[in-house]
């Protein structure tokens, strides 16, 4: 009996396992046989235990470590060579590399570079340079670049690290799709909501503006502090609800920590399991990135009917369509971003205007067994180019 043709994803830690739900175990039952690979964490042994996945654990470093990136390389090259897949995925900044290179030299035939975001774009001197170079090789490596959205594959062309024909978009964009049964505002959910407010102390009838995600510079943590200053001065009975961790990688000054923190009307929750209840409790999703690959928070919002306020930079003028589904304002300008929130506070009809084309977006582009049926035929067709179809 032929044996299926394996397909190996490998990402830096284990957390980005998630974005593999539902993907893998489509795969799977499409004749493939799906394993996942990233450094040692519990979300790899529980995704790919859900997708009827293998799991490999290859430790790596997020930032730049020349001697353990070395180590990494030779344990991925070790997996390559003993797994033996046929398609070889690999995403998220190091491991990209790392995966493309160890692919590379072990004579995978197909090899895949899912471009997620493009950390060099909001990153200085040195550091912007060796990433330049490291988006080079790892796009040189690969067979095709697939890139999460549009604007994000013109980035990344235009900056001339890929050649054009090399460089796809799978549909409507996104990697993975997006869940629009699990974000949806039901009976249930709305209660959920509610307790939510009371356990946090927020009154049902003042507004809430949302955060989810990493608290770091280039999330745009500064601005929308200076944003939300100039909001209160309106609506002084606004929240703002911080759902993330602060990294030591592109961290917030110290300041801007303290600012909020001190701010009576600021509440951080840290990091959370299920963003769910905190969509729906929220008025407005506050969006101040300042690079995305394709923002998949702000398309969970939509999803939730939640209208997003952006910056207009690479993958969120993707994600969010501007009038539409929500307001972009030129990156960086605090005071656009805080008069696009307020638009929204105090117009309810705009608030739900704008959800609801999100949700109906969504639900027409996104749905998550359109974007797998694409990469399966993706799979498919590249294997036939190299001669290694099942």
């Amino acid at each position: 009996m032929k044996e299926p043709t394996r397909i190996l994803n490998i990402v830096t830690v284990d957390m980005s396992c998630i974005f593999f739900r539902g993907a893998l175990a489509f795969l799977n039952k499409s004749g493939f046989e799906t394993a996942l690979c990233s450094s040692p964490g519990k979300r790899l042994h529980e995704v790919a235990t859900a997708e009827n996945a293998k799991a490999f654990e290859v430790s790596m470093q997020r930032e730049i470590s020349p001697l353990r990136d070395l180590v990494s390389l030779w344990k991925l090259y070790r997996l390559i060579r003993s797994y033996r897949p046929t398609i070889v995925n690999a995403s998220t900044p190091k491991a990209g590399l790392l995966g493309m290179l160890a692919a590379r030299l072990a004579g995978v035939p197909v090899r895949v570079y899912l471009l997620r975001g493009l950390r060099l774009e909001t990153a200085r001197g040195a550091k912007r340079f060796v990433l330049g170079i490291t988006e080079r090789l790892a796009s040189a490596c690969a067979s095709v670049v697939v890139c999460e959205c549009g604007s994000l594959r013109k980035t990344y062309v235009d900056r001339g690290l890929v050649r054009p024909e090399k460089a796809i978009v799978l549909g409507e964009g996104s990697c993975n799709g997006f869940d629009t049964d699990r974000f949806r505002v039901d009976a249930s959910q709305k209660k959920q909501s509610q307790e939510l407010r009371s356990q946090l102390g927020i009154p049902t009838d003042e507004p809430v503006i949302g955060f989810i995600g990493r608290l770091t510079r280039d999330k745009g943590i500064a601005e929308l502090g200076q944003a939300f200053e100039r909001t209160l001065a309106v609506f002084p009975n606004a929240w703002l609800l911080l759902v993330g961790e602060y990294e030591s990688g592109d961290a917030v000054r110290e300041e801007i920590i303290e600012k909020l923190e001190s701010c009576p009307r600021v509440i951080k929750i840290g990091f959370v399991n299920e963003p769910k209840p905190y969509y729906a409790l929220m008025d407005v999703l506050a969006f101040p990135t300042h690079r995305e690959g394709f923002g998949a928070v702000a398309a969970e919002a939509s999803a939730m009917e939640t209208p997003v306020v952006g910056f207009r930079v690479t993958g969120v003028v993707d994600a969010v369509q501007d009038g539409v589904t929500g307001t972009l304002v030129p990156t960086g300008d605090a005071e656009a971003f805080a008069t696009a929130l307020m638009n929204y506070l105090g117009d309810p009809q705009l608030r739900s205007a704008h959800g609801k084309a999100g949700r109906e977006r969504m639900l027409k582009c996104f749905r998550p067994e359109t974007v797998w049926q694409s990469w399966r035929e993706l799979y498919l067709q590249l294997a036939k180019e190299q001669g290694v179809a099942p």
